[in-house]
C-alpha cells in the first residue's frame, strides 16, 4: 500500500528526530502515505510535535502555538516553508486518551495538511500545568498556557471531533 506507520506514544526530547528520520527512511522505500496511530498518546513536549508538523506544511506559515498571558510561557512554531514530507497523504488515528500535545498535534495535521482524523474524540485537556511549591509539603498547581491548531480552534474541555468515528473504544496498547 505503500503507507508507512508510526505509533507515537509521547513527544519526548529527540524523539521528533528519531520519527522524521524514521519517515525519511520508508520515504526512500517508497511509502507516499503515513498513518500515525496516536491513540492513548499523553502528549508530552510541544515543539517536539511541532517539529513533526513543519515536515508536512506545504507552505510557510504557523503549525502549533502555546498561547498565554504569562510572560515566558508563549510560542508559536511555524514552517518556514515547504516541509520535507509534504504532499503525504496523512491517517492519524485518536481516541479518548489522546491528550495534551498529541491531541493538538493531530488537529494541526488536519489543518496544516488535510490530515483525515480517524476513532472517537480527544481528551480536551490543552492546558499546560506547572505546579508550585508552597512550603510545608503543600503545593499548588495553576494552567499557565493552552495549545492551539494553526484554525485557533479551542479544545478545552471539548477535545477534538474525528473525521471518521469508530464505535467502542479504540486503545491499543503496543
Amino acid at each position: 500500500t505503500r503507507t508507512a506507520f508510526l505509533r507515537l506514544g509521547l513527544f519526548f526530547e529527540g524523539s521528533a528526530e528519531a520519527v522524521l528520520s524514521g519517515l525519511d527512511a520508508m520515504r526512500r522505500i517508497g511509502a507516499v502515505n503515513v498513518i500515525f496511530d496516536l491513540r492513548d498518546n499523553p502528549g508530552g513536549v510541544p515543539a517536539e510535535a511541532a517539529e513533526v508538523l513543519k515536515a508536512f506544511a506545504p507552505k510557510a506559515g504557523p503549525v502549533f502555538e502555546v498561547r498565554s498571558r504569562h510572560k515566558g510561557y508563549s510560542s508559536l512554531f511555524a514552517a518556514a516553508g515547504s516541509g520535507r514530507l509534504a504532499g503525504m497523504k496523512i491517517i492519524a488515528l485518536v481516541n479518548s486518551g489522546t491528550s495534551m500535545a498529541a491531541e493538538v498535534f493531530a488537529r494541526s495535521l488536519k489543518d496544516v495538511s488535510g490530515a483525515v482524523l480517524v476513532g472517537e474524540a480527544t481528551a480536551g485537556s490543552v492546558s499546560l500545568v506547572r505546579a508550585f511549591s508552597l512550603g510545608d509539603g503543600r503545593g499548588l498547581e495553576l494552567s499557565v498556557a493552552r495549545m492551539f491548531p494553526p484554525s485557533g480552534l479551542d479544545m478545552e474541555g471539548k477535545g477534538g471531533e474525528p473525521d471518521l468515528k469508530t464505535g467502542g473504544s479504540e486503545s491499543r496498547r503496543v
